[in-house]
């Protein structure tokens, strides 16, 4: 069962500043990662055959928190419906 993650306050998310990836709350599998001067939206998730992927949502200088969780949602709507159309791989 996934970790609930409460939404990083917008406060201490523009404070960020060292390398590092940092869980964002709102949206299953969100994420801040830094490194060096890139600093990126990274949605984390499972395909349907239970590998975990990475998906980049964008930089962060490009768009804001909100429009971050509001794609990632709409990505997160899109592979759980990806996800019960394919029950079994063998028949497709």
């Amino acid at each position: 069962m996934p970790k609930f993650v409460t939404p990083m306050p917008l406060v201490i998310f523009r404070q960020l500043k060292s390398p590092g990836f940092y869980p964002l709350g709102g949206v299953q599998g969100l994420y801040l990662r830094i490194r060096g001067a890139s600093e990126s939206y990274i949605l984390r998730y499972q395909d349907t055959f239970g590998k975990r992927r990475s998906m980049s949502l964008g930089l962060r200088r490009s768009m804001s928190l909100s429009e971050a969780r509001t794609k990632a949602t709409e990505i997160r709507a899109r592979l759980s419906d990806l996800n019960s159309r394919i029950t079994d791989p063998e028949l497709e």
